[in-house]
């Protein structure tokens, strides 16, 4: 089961939701929604789990889609899984995180567009790095400052968090 949010500027109400289930993704623009919906659905079926989809409704952008004859192809094919580790339950994050990584690049061969649990821009030798999670209200490019927006909310991917931030770094807010 896939729960697709729609919020448009606050996303409180649908992280409250986050909790309970597996895997959360965020969308920050519609094009990003479509293949996260694609992503979401393909995690839900393989996986037998729910997974919660949170994406911003007010974005006007084209967006472009596949033809319809190719999903059910994509969601019913075996990707591979994330492989059993010894002594761990199959919940936790970095089995969780395999799983979405082997889903993600499957997704990523049938769209043909890079999906990235985090998106770096900005300065590209900052003093400060600012992780978001929600949809900017600012459009700027700040000297010394580099921006991370988070797209995979759960499980949260600490390496990932980590190589984002720069050895030049002096502060992350």
């Amino acid at each position: 089961t896939v729960f697709h949010i729609a919020v448009i500027d606050d996303l409180s109400d649908a992280l409250v939701l986050q909790s309970s289930l597996p895997y959360v993704l965020y969308s920050r623009t519609a094009q990003q929604a479509h293949d996260h919906a694609l992503l979401a659905s393909k995690l839900a079926f393989s996986q037998s789990s729910a997974v919660l989809h949170i994406f911003h409704t007010d974005d006007d952008e084209p967006v472009e889609t596949l033809e319809d004859d190719r999903i059910p192809a994509f969601l019913f094919s075996q990707s591979p899984s994330a492989p059993p580790t010894e002594g761990k339950q199959a919940n936790d994050s970095a089995s969780l995180l395999q799983t979405y990584q082997s889903a993600a690049l499957a997704t990523v061969a049938l769209v043909r567009r890079p999906l990235r649990p985090l998106f770096q821009h900005g300065a590209s030798d900052p003093h400060t790095t600012i992780f978001t999670l929600g949809k900017p209200a600012f459009n700027v490019e700040v000297e010394g400052v580099s921006f991370v927006d988070i797209a995979l909310i759960k499980p949260f991917p600490a390496s990932a968090i980590l190589a984002a931030i720069p050895p030049t770094v002096t502060r992350v807010i």
